[in-house]
């Protein structure tokens, strides 16, 4: 707050104050504010011309209306020189204080300073307060929000033509008797000092960073406008379009523009075709302007591609490696082409010839879907490779006619060459087949190529060709022969085409099995995965070394799709199965004893015996929860490997056998790095252990085996919990101290003698859920309980229910 001095101003607008008193009211009485509407303006006519230039002087006279009563006497109350009341205000034209007789003072806010000087700054260079009366009334006013205790360190403010400032005003009364307050008034002067500022070095400059680029109705940009003033207030006030109609710009108040110093961004919307200019405004006057250009999409035109680098067959587009000339109408009526660069596009494996592609393109926040072609060369150098008969024969190819084209009968490499392109067309005719055995035993070839004239691939047609890495099969191919890639050890890839429907078995021993264990079969053909196979209709993918690939799209796997009946099962070493999976058909990878699947979330049905001899599934712990093993040796369970528990191994998980506690539900850290999960638990595991006295397991274990835990002398508790399924023979046998066990209602099996000899279990209940109890399981136990459909009751115990 401002203290009062001795009024030292060079040219005042003198404010004065004249508190008055007048009727009493009851001490209790409300004190309301009195709403007032008026402001300080500054005209024309409160200007004088003095010698250092124009100066003013305005006076205001503001009333204290005593409306208190009741009060004790004189001395201090609540508001008192001890508790002063603190009043703040905007000062209006005439301010009415509302005082009662403890000095509570309530009075109205929300007054400006307006300056209605036509053309014309005024500049506030200083401000004091003088007390006419000897009361101790203490007065203190703030401008733009400056500390009322402290100095005005923003002053001198300017106050631009037709500008306003915020004038806050406190003041401190002492309490009021009834006596001073009918006898005596006080006068406060306020004044402001203030000058011309219309003449002061002043200077700004305002710039605005733009770039029209593409716009069509729809389409927004942000354009940035820039300032610098020696004024520390000037600030951007305004900001309009030529023509709305075309482009126009948010209102700037609603950016919160005084919250930005130097700068502010405004969003250019362009709303139809034409041309339009905005236009900001400093506070001080200061202009700058760009032009706002919108377009119209040509939806009958023609777009175009500019490629960015190398397109090939298999690649598929990633941003920046096109630019899309997008057709439109000018804001001049013209048919022109604007680039736009797609910051996404689809994920298509570009193919030889024409690829039509649908994009959506975004335009500046209009998104727009056109259409574009991208021509792409083959790299399949037998795709438009055309010889004359003389020609072909001197390769050493045999061909005779074939529907209306031409089928390979035979092929001798009389130019000893290492790489072969079967040409597209031999005289007028079209190659459409490889026979039987074309290539058979041809020990020199390293690579193949066919053109995509080609439909039949007829048996044994590669078999033997053991230098042979890949061989990548045209897309039309709709049936490939028994044998075809027979004995091929060195065949790192090949792919079965989505059109082909028909495919003979790959081998018919395994030796002359195809790949090895870095090979990959890329399985196209949707219709040959979710077909069902049997022993008589035999897989033609069970003799493939290495791994399988399934294409997305594939709903259901068939039945026996990869069951190879030999002794050795398949030698597949891993299976990829798509997202699109939902239903694995009966045996459909069972003897796949090398190999290692995953199942997908998106499966919801699995047949018996689907993944029988799989050694390792890999599964969430829902799926498992689920449904187990699913008839795999091993599972993987959400990145954990499923470990079945032995004596042996236990240093593995980090037992050390010598635990009386133990929880077999937890996953546990491998001393190999490995997480694990016990899923099973060994025969003997902890037989005749000595130490053990509770566990608990379930969860991930299965089943436990046999004499698992037979004779755990000390063993007194035991909880199994949800998962497991079978209790092994013996597998709590003579556990002389076993008090309490309880059972789950994943229980179906119980096997022979499983509690035999636990005399201290007074008492055992048997869930419903099982369904098979083998003979003497509770023998020597004194009562069971059970209700369930199993027959043989009460193997062994002494009593039941």
């Amino acid at each position: 707050m401002v203290p009062m001095k001795t009024h030292r101003s060079i040219a005042a607008m003198a404010l004065a104050a004249t508190m008055l008193a007048s009727s009493i009211m009851p001490a209790a009485a409300a004190v309301q504010p009195v709403q007032v509407d008026n402001d300080l303006h500054i005209t024309d006519e409160d200007w004088v011309q003095e010698a250092d230039g124009y100066q003013g002087k305005t006076s205001v006279t503001f009333e204290v209306v005593n409306e208190g009563g009741g009060g004790e006497g004189p001395g201090p109350g609540p508001g008192g020189d001890e508790d002063p009341t603190i009043f703040s205000a905007y000062v209006p034209t005439v301010l009415p204080i509302l005082m009662d007789l403890d000095g509570n003072v309530v009075a109205p806010t929300n007054a400006k300073v307006i300056n209605g000087v036509e053309d014309r700054a005024i500049q506030v260079e200083g401000m004091e307060a003088t007390e006419a009366a000897p009361d101790e009334k203490v007065f203190g006013f703030s401008l733009a929000g400056e500390d009322m205790t402290g100095d005005m360190a923003s002053l001198p403010i300017r106050i631009e033509a037709d500008g306003e400032l915020d004038l806050d005003m406190q003041a401190e009364i002492p309490a009021q008797s009834e006596v001073r307050a009918e006898s005596e008034i006080a006068t406060v002067l306020f004044a402001l000092d203030w000058a011309d500022g219309s003449g002061e070095d002043v200077s700004s400059s305002l710039t605005v960073d733009w770039e029209n680029g593409l716009l069509i109705p729809g389409s927004n940009k942000e354009a940035v406008f820039k300032w610098s003033s020696t004024d520390s207030n000037d600030k951007l006030v305004s900001v309009e379009s030529s023509n709305p109609e075309i482009a126009d710009v948010a209102d700037i108040m609603t950016l919160s523009a005084g919250e930005y110093t130097g700068q502010l961004p405004v969003t250019v919307n362009a709303k139809s075709r034409g041309t339009t200019t905005i236009t900001g405004e400093l506070q001080s006057g200061e202009t700058a302007s760009f032009k706002v250009e919108v377009s119209e999409y040509n939806a009958s035109g023609e777009p175009s591609v500019d490629i960015d680098g190398e397109l090939n067959e298999g690649d598929t587009l990633e941003p920046g490696d096109i630019t899309v000339n997008v057709p439109i109408i000018t804001p001049d009526g013209e048919e022109d082409t604007m680039p736009v660069t797609p910051d996404e596009l689809p994920s298509t494996e570009l193919k030889p010839g024409d690829n039509e592609i649908e994009l959506e393109v975004d335009v500046n926040g209009q998104t727009i879907t056109i259409i574009i072609h991208i021509n792409i060369v083959s790299s399949n150098p037998s795709n438009g490779l055309t010889q004359s008969i003389q020609e072909a024969q001197a390769m050493g190819f045999t061909f005779s006619s074939y529907e209306d084209g031409l089928q390979i009968d035979s092929f001798e490499n009389l130019q000893f060459k290492s790489e072969i392109n079967v040409p597209e067309q031999i005289g007028d005719f079209k190659v459409l087949k490889i026979g039987d055995d074309v290539f058979k035993d041809e020990t020199n070839l390293t690579k193949i190529t066919l053109p995509d004239t080609v439909t039949i691939i007829g048996s044994f047609a590669f078999g033997g060709c053991t230098n042979i890495k890949e061989i990548k099969l045209p897309d039309g191919v709709t049936s490939i022969g028994s044998l075809a890639f027979s004995d091929m050890p060195n065949l790192k890839y090949v792919n079965i085409p989505e059109s082909c429907t028909t495919f003979g078995s790959l081998a018919w021993s395994e030796e002359a099995a195809p790949g090895n264990e870095s090979s990959v079969l890329d399985i196209q053909s949707i219709s040959l995965v979710e077909k069902d196979y049997s022993i008589r209709d035999k897989s033609p993918f069970s003799s493939w070394k290495g791994t399988i690939i399934i294409p997305e799209g594939v709903t259901k796997i068939g039945e026996d799709f990869l069951y190879n009946y030999s002794s050795a099962g398949s030698p597949v070493t891993s299976v990829i199965l798509p997202s699109t999976v939902n239903s694995i058909g009966n045996s459909a990878f069972r003897s796949c004893y090398g190999a290692t699947i995953n199942l997908p979330e998106s499966v919801q049905e699995v047949e018996p015996m689907s993944f029988t001899g799989v050694p390792c599934l890999e599964m969430s712990r829902e799926q498992y929860d689920k449904w187990g093993f699913c008839g795999a040796d091993g599972v993987t369970i959400d990145g954990a490997k499923g470990i079945e528990l032995t004596a042996d191994n236990m240093n593995l998980i980090g037992l050390t056998g010598e635990e009386t506690t133990l929880d077999l539900t937890a996953r546990f850290n491998g001393t190999d790095g490995h997480d694990y999960y016990v899923v099973n638990i060994g025969d003997d595991a902890f037989k005749n252990n000595n130490y053990l006295e509770t566990l608990k397991i379930g969860g991930t274990v299965l089943y436990t085996g046999e004499s698992s835990f037979e004779e755990c002398q000390k063993l007194k508790s035991v909880t199994i919990v949800d998962g497991l399924a079978t209790l092994g023979n013996y597998s709590f046998m003579n556990c002389s101290s076993l008090q309490e066990v309880s059972l789950p209602n994943s229980l179906t099996w119980i096997w022979n003698g499983v509690f035999h000899g636990c005399t201290s279990l007074a008492d055992l209940v048997i869930p419903d859920s099982v369904t098979t109890i083998y003979s003497r399981a509770f023998y020597g136990i004194p009562h069971i309980t059970y209700h369930g459909a199993a027959e043989g009751s009460p193997w062994g115990a002494l009593s039941i229910n």
